[in-house]
């Protein structure tokens, strides 16, 4: 969902805010599903060892219905052949 506010900075201003459910708890999620510690440290050398563009291998992590896009929850992977 999305939400409108005054801008307290500029006068007859509005600034807007979107609002995600699977932010920062997927991604603490995702570290502790593939790293061997759970911690940021163990995460950024699990990167490091990744190549960049992951071989064309992405996906999106949604452990929870999601409010902006309504998507629901699942892990959709996807790879680039």
């Amino acid at each position: 969902d999305g939400h409108l506010f005054a801008d307290p900075l500029t006068e007859n201003s509005l600034m807007g805010l979107l609002c995600f459910k699977n932010g920062s708890l997927a991604r603490e999620r995702v570290r502790d599903e593939f790293c061997s510690e759970s911690s940021w440290e163990s995460f950024n050398e699990c990167l490091e060892q990744t190549p960049p563009g992951n071989n064309g291998n992405f996906a999106f992590y949604y452990y929870e219905p999601e409010i902006t896009p309504r998507v629901s929850p699942g892990v959709y992977r996807f790879r680039s052949d």
